[in-house]
């Protein structure tokens, strides 16, 4: 490479002075990326600097290093914040300026090309040079982004369903929708405050935790929606906003699933003697609307009658057992054991039937 310089009969200290651009761009990005903002300023303090050492002991604006300068614009606006990158854009235009008027008026004392080829060759050399080191700037700054977009879209899909999620994305709202059938599940656990003085905020903390990633796993294996958890209560549901029609024998499996790893978990515990709390399900199957409300902590929820009586099925079950409503029963008879509770009284409501859900064997 040198070589070639050499044969090209062009000034190796502007060769590496090009080079030295490139590297403090590069050193330019990553301190306005990883480190502390106030120090990405530097490097494009050195940046101006060196371009303008090398437009004032070379060619001027006979040569090329305009090209390095109008192209540092780019690198400034995307890496700098608020007020540094309009002073770092107001810089470079200053620079230009002063370095135009200076060689407008001292135009004698800088270099000439002696012949039009070596003209050629060093602008080619300064637009490749530069063309590699913004592209590389560019790239490296898109792929940023688009690690951080995936990053964002990850936690939205944690709170929202994929297809709720694409449509606040697309369309920046969400209509809200009626489904006609759908069944919610509710848990508490039982014994959770008196476990709790028994415990540190470590382990509780922990152990909640532990339960409710074990529940979201049972959930997306059903292809069930977790809607919410309040303190120690789970909330999910199934056949929204993605249509299934088995989705009452899918939530009463996943709250039968739900019931046994709290009682395999609570066993653990009582085997060193310590203890731990139980569980409470109820399920209930009826029509619901959904939808996203709030603006900036936004929350996608569903209300309705069927919310309500999803949560006394909960409330008047008993620990470890799974309690489901009559119209939850009437679509699921034939696929689970259970056990007749018979009229409840629920209060503000007439009585209902209520059934404990068990596995076949």
């Amino acid at each position: 490479m040198l070589i070639l310089l050499a044969f090209l009969n062009l000034r190796l200290l502007h060769i590496l002075s090009i080079l030295f651009c490139g590297f403090a761009n590069l050193t330019f990005y990553y301190l306005s990326r990883f480190k502390r903002k106030t120090f990405a300023f530097v490097p494009l303090l050195v940046l101006l600097v060196t371009l303008s050492i090398i437009w004032l002991y070379g060619y001027g604006l006979n040569g090329f290093v305009h090209l390095f300068l109008l192209g540092l614009a780019v690198p400034t606006a995307i890496l700098l914040r608020g007020a540094q990158r309009t002073a770092g854009l107001l810089l470079i235009v200053a620079t230009v300026i002063a370095l135009t008027f200076y060689d407008i008026t001292h135009a004698a004392q800088f270099l000439v090309f002696e012949t039009p080829s070596q003209k050629y060759v060093d602008f080619g050399i300064n637009f490749v040079m530069l063309f590699i080191i913004l592209s590389l700037v560019t790239t490296t700054v898109l792929n940023s982004l688009d690690e951080e977009r995936s990053k964002s879209d990850g936690l939205l899909l944690n709170i929202l369903p994929a297809q709720i999620a694409f449509e606040l994305k697309e369309y920046g709202a969400s209509k809200p929708k009626r489904y006609d059938s759908v069944t919610v599940v509710f848990s508490d656990f039982v014994g959770f405050s008196r476990t709790c003085q028994n415990l540190s905020a470590e382990v509780i903390l922990q152990e909640l935790d532990v339960c409710f990633s074990a529940f979201d796993n049972i959930t997306e294996r059903y292809n069930l929606h977790r809607l919410k958890t309040i303190g120690d209560s789970y909330m999910l549901v199934g056949g929204m906003p993605a249509e299934n029609i088995d989705h009452p024998a899918s939530c009463t499996n996943a709250a039968l699933e739900m019931a046994e790893f709290v009682h395999t978990r609570k066993a653990q515990f009582e085997s060193r003697a310590q203890a731990y709390w139980d569980i409470r399900i109820g399920v209930h199957t009826g029509p619901v609307v959904a939808g996203v409300i709030g603006k900036q902590k936004f929350a996608y929820d569903i209300w309705g009658e069927t919310v309500n009586m999803a949560s006394r099925m909960e409330s008047h079950s008993l620990p470890g057992r799974v309690n489901i409503s009559q119209a939850t029963y009437e679509q699921v008879r034939d696929k689970f054991k259970f056990e007749l509770r018979g009229l409840q009284e629920i209060k503000k409501l007439d009585s209902v039937q209520m059934y404990f859900a068990n596995k076949l064997a």
